[in-house]
């Protein structure tokens, strides 16, 4: 029960830090405060982050336990994941900045570790979700 109920309980609390995350500051450039907000493909990875937390806390809730919902909780913890590691590509290589990663603010970071934290559990959700099919 508790393996079933981690996976859930992760990407829940990882999509809520995710979609507070792209509120706080991710680049330290002169005077200029930018938000995930402001970046390329990462409000997008924001707007998938909400939708994670709330399919996920209807599970948590038992409201929807299905094989639907797992496989809807591994699709957009993976999406989340991939938009938040483009944006920070994207920051460093692509658009108006090229920032060096050393211009990163704190919220880029957290973007990094909550990116391969939803990786992780996505991961093991599709294992789940694999193990429970055979």
């Amino acid at each position: 029960m508790l393996r079933r109920l981690a996976s859930p309980l992760v990407l829940t609390a990882v999509g809520a830090a995710y979609f507070v995350d792209v509120f706080l500051r991710w680049t330290t450039t002169s005077g200029v405060r930018t938000t995930g907000w402001d970046l390329g493909v990462t409000p997008l990875g924001g707007v998938s982050a909400l939708g994670l937390f709330l399919v996920e806390l209807t599970a948590l809730l038992g409201v929807w336990r299905s094989r639907t919902e797992r496989l809807l909780g591994f699709y957009l913890g993976a999406a989340t994941a991939i938009l938040a590691i483009g944006g920070l590509v994207h920051l460093h290589w692509g658009g108006f900045y090229s920032l060096a990663t050393h211009r990163f603010a704190y919220g880029a970071w957290i973007a990094l570790a909550l990116a391969i934290m939803l990786l992780a559990a996505s991961g093991a959700r599709l294992r789940d979700l694999l193990a429970s099919a055979r």
